[in-house]
């Protein structure tokens, strides 16, 4: 999460530079840099709540992953009716 702090930084200098270059408006800097500072904030507050739930949220996690996933990992087959022969209508 660190890393995507500082990756979030980096996409801010970049912002603050196309709109020096004219390469962006103002308009469009302030949006995306609003929606970078709001992405960065929420990035940090999970981080200090990671560092203070300790290792609990890891091991929960952690089991959730090991659990074998039911069946055979693909969604089973819709059932049409068509597939099934007794479900044949036979027309009076």
């Amino acid at each position: 999460m660190r890393i995507a702090i500082g990756e979030l930084k980096e996409t801010q200098d970049h912002l603050a530079r196309a709109c020096e270059d004219k390469y962006i408006s103002t308009e469009a800097f302030d949006e995306m840099s609003t929606l970078a500072n709001r992405s960065i904030g929420a990035s940090v507050k999970f981080v200090e709540y990671l560092e203070t739930s300790g290792d609990d949220w890891k091991k929960g996690y952690q089991a959730a992953r090991r659990k074998p996933p039911k069946g055979n990992g693909r969604p089973a087959p819709a059932k049409t009716g068509r597939d099934d022969p007794g479900s044949e209508r036979t027309e009076n």
